[in-house]
């Protein structure tokens, strides 16, 4: 008989089998998992809503609401560069104020891009002013604004967030011309600070996290944390930008190219949701007269082929030495298969084919030197045909493509632009912006609203003349420009670069000239061009800010502070117009005004050295020694800190007999700013009063090497090297004292008293 089947629990498990969870052990763990994943969001949260209600970190967004003169406007905020770049070297927006909504019957024109667009070095000339210009003196029934939403160092991954606000604006037109910083600036391939060529993925994510207050926290707490060794030296212009060469074959390239037409369409698209219409500009640039700033030459030939290399590049320097263009050009062709890539080659067999009547061998050559650039801080073909492969994708629904570049070559010698444009690589000289905005008014014209065509009341497009008063353009502005200019070419990358000095000859001519042109009646012409300009435009921030500075450099201080004060009144959150309204106040010797002034220019931006040094000046001139100091030993400890701060700070040392800390300081300045020459200047003096005469001639040596133009480091050099008997060389730099003053008596008393084998036991009388 069978055994009758063993009866099982209902609840016990079959052997091997994990028993069911039940229903409610199931939504406990899913309670807890839900718990698990909320809890670290809700705290992010908490964080970051904390962080919010305490004020901590910066805004992100490009435009900041604001009231001036009772109107609702969008004004720039000076931290949107921190997104981008560490805050001691980031860059500001321009000062703007645009009216948020838009007057009625304004045709509001944005224009988009990097500091070309700006109008870099100075944006009251660039081409956004002159465009406005054009266009509103041809239809002066309607109202015109460009605004400039352009920015020094950015490119296209800073540009797209720009854009994103311009679109809530009512902008009826976007200008983008956008390209020169791709592979220099942020994200890009060649730069100091962030990730290089990151995907756009990563960028985004980024960017994204700098947007909330925790991720700028955690920022500056991981700069704190990885900070060692000397602090930045703070924003160095072009070399900020410049950290390693790019090769041309670098395969890092593509993802730069690859980011730049998605942050392109991006734009576009963003442009056209906002039911503005588009422009996409392709970015011309210096190729005639800017040889590249790096080149790669052939490392990897055979011998046989790297001795040929060698051998041609050898003879075709030497025949352009020699001024034998039409060798140099055969030699430079046959050496071209050789090394394909160098972009000193390139230009070379442009330069050498233009003076050997081979005119059409050069427009090509020119624009390979500026592709194959290792330092690439101009927009390559590549770029340019992108920019009009996305106009050409959405032309259909209002993008439209303009060839600056083309625009610019057509009546530039040998096809080619130079200097007849630009100030050096990519900035637009003065006739080179108003060529460019009659090339882009002209395309534009036909596209306006047959409204604004209507009030058409010229048949010609304004005259460079006639722009240059209306944007009260005089020889004073011109000469300060180039000045700026003068000394940008001073500094690297550009020293760097072939024939640097015969290239700097006419920008020096220019300068001459100008200054030559400033006699008294000029001052009177001047006056007129701005009075007349500011009758036009009375709100014109640019023109009281530039007449004003023209009205301090007369020594017309009341007027100019007059001037000041009305940029301040229609531009009060800028720090700038309170930093000049508390210089000028202290040069007129009213210090508490000059101090109140300086105050609120701090207030509106802390990190602003020059209002540092100022204060510190007017509180040094009240006797607040200590607060003078401590205002001096801020600016020292700041990234963009200046020599100036050193000198100052020592100057007031001594003056309160601590001669061992204004040494020191001085000393420390020398450290951290060996190229500037007046630290060296005063530290000899200092120890000149204290008879160390070795060592203050030492100085005054390093004085004369850096700048050799000043009559009292020669002197001064010159008495300690006799105090210490070196006659000859003492007697060379009495003599060099005078040719550069003729007036100095105690030079030519030196002069005639010094004998062979005198030694004069007194020491040096510094001054």
């Amino acid at each position: 008989m069978a055994a009758a089947p063993r009866a099982t629990s209902p609840t016990a498990p079959e052997p091997g089998r994990t028993p069911p969870a039940s229903p409610r052990s199931h939504r406990r763990r899913l309670v807890f998992r839900l718990v698990a994943l909320l809890t670290p969001v809700l705290l992010l949260g908490l964080i970051e809503l904390m962080l919010r209600l305490a004020g901590y970190g910066y805004p992100t967004r490009f435009f900041l609401p604001a009231q001036i003169e009772g109107r609702a406007v969008r004004i720039e905020n000076d931290k949107f560069g921190w997104r981008f770049f560490p805050p001691a070297i980031a860059r500001s927006p321009t000062p703007t104020v645009l009216s948020a909504p838009k007057e009625p019957g304004t045709y509001r024109i944005f224009l988009l891009g990097e500091s070309a667009a700006l109008g870099d070095p100075r944006p009251a000339y660039g081409v956004g002013r002159y465009l406005e210009v054009l266009l509103r003196e041809r239809f002066p029934t309607n109202r015109f604004e460009v605004i400039c939403a352009a920015m020094t160092a950015i490119n296209s991954h800073g540009v797209l967030p720009i854009a994103r606000e311009c679109a809530a604006l009512e902008g009826d037109l976007w200008i983008v011309y956008l390209g020169n910083n791709e592979f220099v600036g942020p994200f890009g391939l060649s730069h100091p600070f962030g990730l290089r060529a990151p995907s756009q993925f990563t960028v985004r994510t980024l960017l994204g996290l700098k947007a909330t207050k925790l991720g700028q926290l955690t920022e500056s707490l991981l700069a704190r944390l990885h900070r060692t060794g000397p602090e930045s030296p703070g924003w160095q212009g072009m070399k900020t930008m410049a950290e390693q060469p790019v090769p041309p074959d670098d395969p890092a390239r593509e993802t730069v190219y690859r980011n730049f037409e998605r942050n392109l369409e991006a734009i576009v698209k963003t442009g056209l949701r906002a039911r503005a219409r588009i422009l996409l500009c392709s970015v011309a640039s210096n190729l005639r007269d800017c040889p590249p700033f790096a080149s790669t030459q052939p490392d990897s030939l055979p011998p046989d082929r790297a001795a040929s290399w060698s051998n041609l590049w050898l003879r075709a320097v030497a025949a352009q030495a020699s001024t034998n263009p039409t060798e140099a050009t055969a030699l430079l062709e046959q050496a071209l298969p050789l090394a394909p890539t160098s972009a000193e080659l390139h230009y070379r067999l442009a330069r050498s084919a233009l003076h050997a009547a081979r005119p059409d061998l050069a427009p090509a050559h020119f624009r390979l030197a500026r592709d194959h650039d290792a330092f690439p801080f101009r927009a390559d073909a590549r770029l340019n045909s992108t920019i009009a492969s996305v106009a050409n994708r959405h032309a259909t629904r209002g993008v439209g493509f303009f060839d600056a570049e083309a625009a610019l070559s057509a009546d530039a010698p040998g096809l080619s632009p130079g200097q007849e444009s630009f100030h050096e690589h990519v900035h637009f000289n003065f006739a080179g912006s108003y060529r460019l905005a009659l090339a882009l008014a002209t395309h534009l014209e036909p596209q306006l609203p047959a409204a604004l065509l209507a009030g058409r009341r010229r048949d010609t497009w304004a005259s460079p003349e006639l722009c240059a008063r209306r944007l009260g353009l005089t020889d004073w502005n011109r000469f300060t420009v180039y000045e700026s200019v003068w000394q940008r070419l001073q500094d690297a990358p550009f020293t760097n670069q072939l024939d640097h000095v015969p290239r700097l000859v006419p920008l020096l001519t220019q300068l001459l000239e100008l200054r030559l042109a400033l006699q008294p009646q000029f001052y009177m012409d001047a006056r007129a061009i701005y009075d007349e300009a500011l009758v036009r435009s009375p709100h014109d921030f640019r023109l009281h800010e530039n007449f004003a500075e023209f009205l301090e450099a007369t020594s017309e201080l009341d007027e100019a502070r007059q001037h000041w004060d009305r940029v301040r009144a229609l531009i009060p959150h800028h720090c700038l117009p309170y930093y000049h309204l508390g210089r000028l106040d202290a040069r007129l010797g009213n210090l508490p005004s000059a101090q109140q002034h300086l105050d609120q220019a701090l207030a509106r931006r802390p990190d602003f050295p020059e209002a540092r040094l100022e204060l510190g000046r007017v509180f040094a001139r009240q006797g607040l020694t200590e607060q003078a100091i401590a205002e001096y030993q801020t600016v020292i400890r700041h990234p963009l800190g200046s020599p100036t701060a050193y000198l100052r700070l020592a100057d007031l040392l001594a003056a309160q007999n601590r001669r061992p800390e204004a040494t020191a300081a001085l000393r420390e300045a020398i450290t951290r700013h060996p190229q500037a020459w007046e630290p060296h200047y005063f530290l000899g003096v200092e120890l000149a009063v204290e008879d160390q005469l070795e060592a203050a001639a030492e100085q005054f040596a390093a004085a004369v090497r850096l700048r050799p133009d000043f009559a009292l480091a020669h002197l001064n050099y010159a008495i300690a090297l006799a105090k210490l008997g070196q006659l000859e060389p003492a007697r060379a730099h009495f003599r060099e004292t005078l040719r550069l003053d003729p007036a100095n008596t105690r030079a030519a008393e030196y002069l005639r008293f010094l004998k062979p084998k005198v030694r004069l036991d007194a020491p040096p009388a510094a001054e």
